[in-house]
Parts: structure tokens; C-alpha cells; sequence
């Protein structure tokens, strides 16, 4: 049920001489609700009269906006507006510590960014003070050096600051005479920043950058039809490898040999580092027993590959060629693991390597079939009452079967 408001005790309040908040508080009422009763009964005006003289004198005195707002009776938002449509500009007491050296700075012909670099403040507060002062920054012409602050240590270990101007025609000089912008922040025993370096540079038209170059076409492109690797033209021509790379790229040539086209050779190579690199013998061995299923799986992997070449990266299931692409066991890798555990395997982990790479049914190829991220999901999907698990009870025909349907 909606609260009655009392007209009456209301405008009494307000011919008073309270405010809206006041009348607010007294009779338990929201402050727009008074504001908006008063106006229906025509005793009070949509917008309060402001003094601007008073703001302005006030806010030339150093005071804050609440400390005005408070002396005159105003509301924050509105002592804001107040300010803007006046066109009063607003005073902090924080700037008045600064105002008699920003203008003795200003008198030498410094410009705001580097008065407010010496006073360590930014360089609206410098503009802020000029035209208080009815002032116009420096901003004729262009900078001749740059202000830097160099810090010191004495025989006694005091630090001491001192300021150093320097040449920005010297800077371009140097820049000119072939020295990069890192060569320029050491020949100045880093006074000034590479940052400050590139401002200059760029403010003065000069480029801080050094010229790309150039890679001539025919020549890489002979090289290339030779043979040579792409660090070798680079060597041959004195350019980077990716320079070179790039514009082999863009005549729609691959800088790298292609040495998955020689199978082959890939399968050869492949086969004689089975198990060579296993157990201790592995660089990454950390050490103690592991569990022998991650041990089989582990030499799984290292005929996996080979697998995956000899049959073009082609998934069996969808055709897709592109992407990445899984070996999956038509028997369950589990179950073959089970039954070399329960039936072959001796106990003994010295020969654990040998025993498993003789167990058949482990190292047939044609139990294995190369399949995409997709197919591969859905197999286990089919397959498993709970997909996350690594293998499932499923054949590469019901697979086609469930696809179909």
C-alpha cells in the first residue's frame, strides 16, 4: 500500500527554510517524491538558482567542489552542472604547491610537457595553472632538445638529481650516421629511454627503422631448384632464413624438404630406433617403475607413426585426410594387454620389452586402423557406457553399420 503524502506538513517545512533531503528525512519520504510534490503545488522551480559569483570566487580560493557544494548548499551533480554552463574552471588545492614554478618554468620558453616532467605531475595540471593565470602554453615551434633527469652518487654514496638537455638535431645526427636507437640510448649512457628516442625520431620525420633487405627473386629461386636448405641461401646471400622462407612462400614453393613423401626411408628409419631410446636409455627417464600397461603403451607409439604415414594420414571411416588423425585398435588395446598379462608375460621386467614385442596380437598391424578426432570419438561413444574411456569393445564393421543407420 502506497504511502499518503502529507502536502500539507511539506510546503510547511520547505517556506521554513529546509531542504529537500532535510524534508526528506523529517517526514520519511524519498527526496524526489518531496521535490516532485512541491513542484505539483507550484513552490518550487524545476532548476535551483545557482550563484555563479560565488562558485567562482570560491573555486579561485582553492576550495573543492564538496567543500563549495557545502558552503553554498548544493548538491555535487549539481555544483557540476553548475560549473559547466558557467564555464568555470575547476580549481584543486593540489595545484597551488606547483603554481609559482610552472610559471617561472614558463617564462624560460619551456613547453607544458617538459614544465610537467620537472615537476613530476601531468600535463593537464601545467595547462590548468597557465590559464588560470590567463597564460598560453608554449607551443611555438619545434622542441630543440629534450629535458632528462640523471641520477648520481657521490664519494659518499648521496644521490644527487641533476637535469641535462639534450640536442634532439644531435640525436638525428646520430641517427642519420647509421646508428640504430638502442646505439643512440648507450651513446648517452641510457639518460634517455629507447621510447623517447623513437618520439623524437618520429616527431621529426625521421624513420627508426633500418631498411629491409632486399632478396633478389632469381637468385633464391636457383638456389632453391639446387637443392639448398633455406639456411644456406640465407648464408649464401647474406639475409635472414625467414626473408628467405617468406619469398619462397610467396612463389608457392615449401622451403622445407617434404620427407614424408620417401615412406620408405621413414619406415626404415622408424623400425631401427624401436626400443632403442626406451626405459633408462630415454633421455626424459625419470626413474623408477612404471606401470607396465603406460610402458606398453609408451612402445605402441613408436610404431604408430609409421603406421600413420604408410596410409596417407587418411581416416578409414570418413575419408577425411586433414586434420589430426588417431591410431585405433579394432580389439581393444586392453584386452590384448590383459591377456599377454594373464597368459605370456613371465613377471619379469628386464625382459618385459622383448616378451610383448613377440606377442602377436600386439604389434598386428591390421588390428590397427587410422581414424580422425571425430570417428575416433564416436567409436568409444558407440562402443562404451561411458565415453572418456580410452578403449571400447568395438569392431571397425559395426562402426560402418552404426554410421549408415
Amino acid at each position: 500500500m502506497k504511502k499518503k503524502i502529507d502536502d500539507g506538513a511539506v510546503l510547511d517545512l520547505y517556506r521554513q527554510g529546509y531542504k529537500y533531503k532535510e524534508i526528506a528525512k523529517m517526514l520519511g519520504y524519498n527526496e524526489s517524491t518531496v521535490s516532485l510534490h512541491l513542484k505539483k503545488m507550484g513552490a518550487a522551480s524545476s532548476r535551483i538558482k545557482m550563484d555563479y559569483e560565488k562558485i567562482r570566487k570560491l573555486n579561485e580560493e582553492g576550495k573543492t567542489k564538496k567543500e563549495i557544494a557545502e558552503i553554498l548548499g548544493y548538491r555535487l551533480g549539481s555544483l557540476d552542472g553548475a560549473m559547466k554552463r558557467g564555464k568555470i574552471e575547476y580549481w584543486n588545492k593540489r595545484f597551488l604547491p606547483f603554481e609559482k614554478e610552472v610559471l617561472d618554468l614558463h617564462s624560460q620558453k619551456l613547453t607544458s610537457s617538459e614544465i610537467a616532467k620537472i615537476i613530476g605531475e601531468n600535463v593537464s595540471v601545467v595547462n590548468r595553472i597557465l590559464l588560470k593565470n590567463n597564460l598560453l602554453p608554449n607551443l611555438e615551434g619545434k622542441r630543440k632538445y629534450v629535458v632528462t633527469t640523471i641520477k648520481t652518487v657521490d664519494e659518499n654514496g648521496t644521490e644527487h638529481e641533476e637535469k641535462k638537455k639534450i640536442s634532439i638535431e644531435e640525436i638525428v645526427a646520430l641517427k642519420k650516421s647509421g646508428k640504430t636507437n638502442k646505439e643512440i640510448e648507450k651513446f648517452f649512457n641510457y639518460a634517455i629511454s629507447y621510447r623517447v628516442i623513437c618520439k623524437v625520431l618520429s616527431d621529426e620525420g625521421v624513420t627508426s627503422y633500418r631498411k629491409k633487405t632486399l632478396v633478389p627473386d632469381e637468385e633464391v629461386l636457383r638456389l632453391h631448384k639446387e637443392g639448398k636448405y633455406d639456411r644456406e641461401i640465407a648464408e649464401i646471400l647474406g639475409v635472414s632464413r625467414s626473408a628467405v622462407t617468406q619469398k619462397l612462400n610467396k612463389m608457392g614453393l615449401r622451403g622445407r624438404r617434404d620427407k614424408m613423401k620417401d615412406t620408405k626411408l621413414r619406415s626404415r628409419i622408424s623400425k631401427s630406433l624401436i626400443g632403442r631410446f626406451t626405459g633408462e636409455k630415454n633421455a626424459n627417464y625419470k626413474g623408477g617403475p612404471r606401470d607396465l600397461k603406460t610402458q606398453a603403451r609408451g612402445i605402441l607409439k613408436t610404431f604408430t607413426s609409421k603406421i600413420l604415414r604408410e596410409r596417407g594420414y587418411e581416416c578409414a571411416i570418413c575419408g577425411d585426410k586433414t586434420g589430426t588423425k588417431n591410431v585405433h585398435h579394432i580389439v581393444p588395446f586392453n584386452k590384448i594387454f590383459q591377456d599377454f598379462e594373464d597368459n605370456v608375460y613371465s613377471g619379469n621386467p628386464e625382459t618385459f620389452y622383448d616378451e610383448i614385442m613377440a606377442y602377436k596380437p600386439f604389434t598386428d598391424e591390421s588390428n590397427l586402423i587410422v581414424v580422425c578426432e571425430k570417428c575416433h570419438r564416436n567409436l568409444h561413444r558407440k562402443s562404451c557406457a561411458k565415453p572418456n574411456l580410452r578403449e571400447g569393445a568395438t569392431t571397425i564393421e559395426s562402426a560402418s553399420l552404426n554410421e549408415d543407420k
